[in-house]
């Protein structure tokens, strides 16, 4: 009997999660992220008020590109270059220039292959032409380059063109309110009130 019993198979306890708490700590998150902000900037040309907070997006080490450009020409933006005569000149590639594929045999990536896909000199735009529709785009590697990513947002020039909060707003409210409205230098404003529908309203999730 004693053999018998010894044998029987093992009843596994059941689960119960109040003597099972989750460790205090929360494991560290190591998974890259790449954060796409899509921001309205103004109602035809992006506000003047905005130009500091977009320039310092291109300046931060976790800027990953600005997409913007004109209706019908997108452009991905890297960089820009500023002098006294001509102001601010954006510069970027067009998403659009396609290459040919690589060949599968020998080594990637070949020489050929390179010139096909370098530009000869980046697209440039005034950023007075920019629209005001633009997503800035930002790479971190780990939860230590999010927190540094989220001070850089809060403390400097970047807090102008995003927040970055510990939970979703009560978005419910705010729409059926309508009471936002977009506005430019010149005191128009696109919102609540207006029967026109040419423009969008955005909100970043």
């Amino acid at each position: 009997a004693a053999a018998a019993a010894a044998a029987a198979p093992r009843v596994p306890a059941p689960f119960d999660p109040l003597f099972n708490p989750p460790p205090s700590e929360r494991p560290p998150w190591r998974s890259a992220v790449l954060v796409l902000a899509p921001l309205r900037l103004g109602l035809r040309q992006v506000n003047a008020s905005s130009h500091a907070g977009l320039l310092a997006a291109f300046r931060s080490r976790f800027c990953a590109g600005v997409l913007g450009g004109r209706p019908n020409h997108a452009i991905f933006f890297v960089g820009y270059r500023e002098d006294a005569k001509q102001g601010v000149t954006l510069l970027g590639h067009d998403p659009h220039t396609v290459v040919e594929n690589p060949p599968l045999e020998g080594a990637f990536p070949s020489d050929a292959y390179l010139r096909a896909a370098t530009a000869d000199w980046p697209h440039e735009l005034p950023l007075s032409s920019l629209d005001p529709s633009v997503a800035l785009a930002f790479y971190l590697r780990d939860e230590a380059e999010f927190e540094e990513w989220r001070r850089q947002v809060a403390g400097g020039e970047l807090s102008g063109l995003l927040t970055v909060e510990e939970r979703a707003p009560l978005y419910d409210g705010l729409v059926a309110q309508r009471d936002f409205a977009l506005s430019d230098d010149e005191g128009g404003a696109v919102g609540g009130g207006r029967d026109d529908e040419d423009e969008d309203d955005y909100v970043f999730i």
